[in-house]
Parts: structure tokens; C-alpha cells; sequence
């Protein structure tokens, strides 16, 4: 693999071959190299003011929700029943006291705890629901309100990782004594493409414009 990633890249990373938007073999190798190490942005702070308040997103191809509990904190679940693997919330954000599989009607609380099996006094074993709940993204930080999480249990401190970053963040979420808010809902696009050409048009491909 390393010899065909050496093919689509020159060394001085100047020319760039057409598969590194297109191959597989490439995307999945970002999947486990960039998307399950790394630190990724979820949602802003001002989106989950309030206990119950959930919004939902991807973390590379996993869905995930974010919401904020009765204890103030954020909790980042991955979006999966425990039993069955179903998507347990639907929408892409509102405010819950519960999210119900639609398969078997598993019950869990928005910090992704279990709380109720149907009819579990029927079962012979009745299983610990504590340890039954939704998969918890294991490292959760923020920075300006922006909510970030990684799948990376040893990755580094959030802080360390933006680095001289923070410098550019700071001129934009740090600008208001009040912060910044986001309002409305977010707008989203499903564009059958490789993630990196989005984002090549957005930050690399600047000419474009006047154009």
C-alpha cells in the first residue's frame, strides 16, 4: 500500500493523481488512519443548550448522537442499539427524555444508558442493563463551544492537537464577549463523492471564485 500511495503522491506533494479521489483501497485506509485517530468536530455547543437536547452526526461513516444530559455534561453515543444494531434516534436533532429502538423498543436514556428491556421479567437471564447501553465515543473535549470527539482513547488533549490553530479559531468564536450562537438548522448535502473533493473546493480551490 505504501508503494501505491507513493504512485498517487509526489514526494513534495505537488502532484496529486486523480485515485487518491477515487480508490478505495485509499478511502478505507483514511477511514482507519485520519477518521478513527484523529479528533473530529461534531456540533457547536449552542446547538445542545439544554438537558435532552440531542443534535446527530458522523464520525467517518459511524453515526453518532451528541446530547446533553441532566448533568450538565455532553455525552457522545454511537447511534447503534445494543441489541440489533438499529439506528436508535431518527431525527437530526430535538429534545428527548428517551430514545426507543423501532426494532425491539429498546429504551435508552440521551447519555446512551440502557434503561429498559421489554418484557425482561419474562426472560430466564435477565441481562445488566448497565452494561447494555450505547457505545460511548470514548474522548469527548471542546474548545470555543466547538464539540469535538475521537474514537482514539490515547489520542492527546484536544488543546494540543489544534495547536497554532487556536490562533485562527480564536478570531472568529472568540470575538463576542457572548460567544458565537448557531441558529437554524444546519444545511446538509448528499453528494455521491470522495470527502476530499468538498473539501478541496472549499479551502484549497479559492480561484475558482472570480471566476
Amino acid at each position: 500500500m505504501k508503494e501505491k500511495i507513493q504512485q498517487l503522491v509526489s514526494e513534495q506533494a505537488d502532484w496529486v493523481h486523480r485515485g487518491v479521489f477515487t480508490d478505495d483501497d485509499v478511502y478505507q485506509r483514511e477511514l482507519s488512519h485520519i477518521f478513527a485517530r484523529s479528533w473530529l468536530y461534531l456540533a457547536h455547543d449552542s446547538q445542545i443548550k439544554n438537558a435532552g437536547d440531542f443534535v446527530t452526526s458522523y464520525m467517518g461513516e459511524t453515526p453518532v448522537i451528541i446530547a446533553r444530559g441532566e448533568d450538565g455534561e455532553i455525552h457522545v453515543s454511537i447511534n447503534s442499539c445494543s441489541h440489533r444494531g438499529v439506528p436508535v434516534c431518527r431525527s437530526d436533532s430535538g429534545n428527548a427524555k428517551r430514545f426507543i429502538c423501532p426494532y425491539h423498543a429498546w429504551d435508552y436514556d440521551v447519555t446512551g444508558e440502557g434503561r429498559a428491556i421489554p418484557r425482561q421479567r419474562h426472560l430466564n437471564s435477565c441481562p445488566d442493563k448497565a452494561e447494555l447501553g450505547l457505545k460511548k465515543v470514548p474522548r469527548v473535549e471542546s474548545y470555543r463551544g466547538l464539540i469535538f470527539g475521537s474514537f482514539n482513547e490515547g489520542i492527546e488533549s484536544l488543546d494540543d492537537y489544534l495547536g497554532e490553530q487556536k490562533f485562527y479559531l480564536d478570531t472568529f468564536f472568540n470575538r463576542f464577549p457572548g460567544g458565537v450562537e448557531v441558529i437554524g438548522e444546519p444545511h446538509k448535502w448528499s453528494i455521491k463523492t470522495n470527502w476530499k473533493l468538498p473539501v478541496e473546493n472549499q479551502l484549497g480551490d479559492v480561484n475558482h471564485g472570480p471566476f
